[in-house]
């Protein structure tokens, strides 16, 4: 992977007329860098984000175990909901996400696509439901590769990123709030 591009700004106007937290560069162009304070700011609500998601751990696994008792289906496969899932040995892969059966659905041609155009690139598909997981494997079996998302705590992530490699992610959303 290259390094995504900082965003330049080019013009011709004095580089003194610049805001104090845009760094100048040679000739008549700034790279944009996010304020000090809304990155201090950014810093302190993801740490707040992640100590609410340690400590709603417990309920969370509770409804997860409670939703067992009705579907089992929830009680298999929880170590992926951690990012514990065996490695594929995937280079680099596709990545789409739908939520449930609704999103699958409308992702099915754009995976069809994805797997014509791409057939060197393994395609993974993440869902969080049982039946959105029945879904996928019923549709397409192994010719790709599912895993449940993993709950978004660092470690996790970090585990299903390091195992999937997406090179490329898709996220469908049929619900628009």
């Amino acid at each position: 992977f290259q390094p995504t591009p900082q965003p330049r700004l080019c013009f011709p106007s004095p580089a003194s007329a610049l805001p104090v937290h845009i760094r100048r560069s040679p000739p008549h162009c700034a790279i944009l860098r996010p304020h000090p304070h809304r990155t201090r700011m950014r810093r302190l609500s993801r740490r707040l984000y992640t100590l609410a998601m340690y400590l709603a751990m417990p309920v969370i696994l509770y409804r997860l175990a409670f939703r067992g008792l009705r579907n089992r289906g929830y009680f298999s496969r929880w170590l992926e909901r951690f990012g514990w899932f065996p490695d594929p040995g995937f280079a680099s892969s596709i990545w789409v996400h739908a939520v449930s059966v609704g999103e699958f659905n409308a992702a099915i041609p754009l995976i069809q696509e994805l797997m014509r155009r791409h057939p060197d690139h393994p395609l993974v598909v993440t869902t969080i439901t049982p039946t959105g997981s029945d879904r996928v494997i019923k549709q397409f079996g192994d010719r790709v590769f599912h895993v449940y998302l993993p709950y978004d705590l660092p470690a996790a992530i970090e585990r299903f990123f390091a195992r999937v490699k997406p090179r490329i992610a898709v996220v469908m959303e049929t619900e628009i709030w």
